[in-house]
């Protein structure tokens, strides 16, 4: 079911495979220009030591919520990444690989901690999770998903191609009670509107399609172009919020 009707808009910051202190002050402007919180989408080539780094240098500067995606992880690097200052981790391909790694992260960290990450296809009618290279995992969306939220899993975050789906999101929105998320990217505010109506609870941008919004008035001209679009959403202070 959908759980609310409040829409926010996040930060998608894709980081390097090493800490940059570019990135760092992406991540400061953003928190000054009001951005509520912000989602780190590290490189693939990415080590479960380098990022917990990124975590704790940003952890360090901002106060605002932080969000990343461990795309492989074991448990004792999710947990890690937690106590570096993280205060959701996305887990999606080791779920896939090994799924009872959603109940030991969930007790390990807490379950309000745990977001499932997914990318789906619609293959011969049906909407498959599929991997992060496109392939059939043969698991249906909602069977994945159902099975998921089982096993410790508090939130659902969309990314690829499909992740604008907003049939799709809907469907989902309206079958678990839980956070709904998409990683964005580059998207217009009118899709945005169509996401947040189909039950979106997050959407991730960022400027460009890129880390270029660099500036506390890149990000702020960013956000009110959503903001002014969607109406009842969250566009306090970061301090106001804290």
């Amino acid at each position: 079911m959908i759980t609310q009707s409040l829409t926010r808009i996040g930060a998608l910051l894709d980081t390097p495979a090493q800490y940059s202190s570019s990135i760092a002050n992406v991540a400061l402007n953003a928190e000054y220009a009001g951005v509520p919180d912000i989602f780190l989408r590290p490189n693939r080539n990415a080590s479960g030591n380098s990022i917990c780094t990124l975590v704790q240098s940003l952890r360090d500067i901002v106060a605002l919520p932080i969000t990343v995606e461990f795309d492989s992880a074991s448990v004792e690097q999710a947990c890690a990444c937690i106590k570096a200052g993280a205060d959701r981790i996305v887990v999606s391909t080791s779920a896939l690989v090994e799924p009872d790694i959603l109940s030991q992260l969930s007790d390990e960290v807490g379950r309000r901690s745990l977001v499932i990450g997914i990318e789906t296809k619609r293959i011969r009618g049906r909407e498959m999770i599929v991997t992060p290279e496109g392939a059939s995992t043969g698991l249906p969306v909602f069977g994945w998903l159902g099975r998921a939220f089982q096993l410790g899993a508090d939130g659902i975050l969309l990314r690829g191609e499909e992740a604008q789906d907003a049939e799709l999101l809907f469907q989902i929105a309206n079958e678990f009670p839980a956070s709904v998320a998409v990683a964005a990217g580059s998207v217009s505010p009118s899709r945005c509107v169509e996401l947040a109506d189909a039950g979106c609870n997050e959407i991730y941008v960022n400027v460009s399609g890129n880390t270029s919004a660099t500036t506390v008035r890149e990000w702020s001209a960013c956000m009110n172009s959503y903001t002014s679009a969607l109406p009842g959403e969250e566009a306090s202070s970061v301090r106001s919020c804290i």
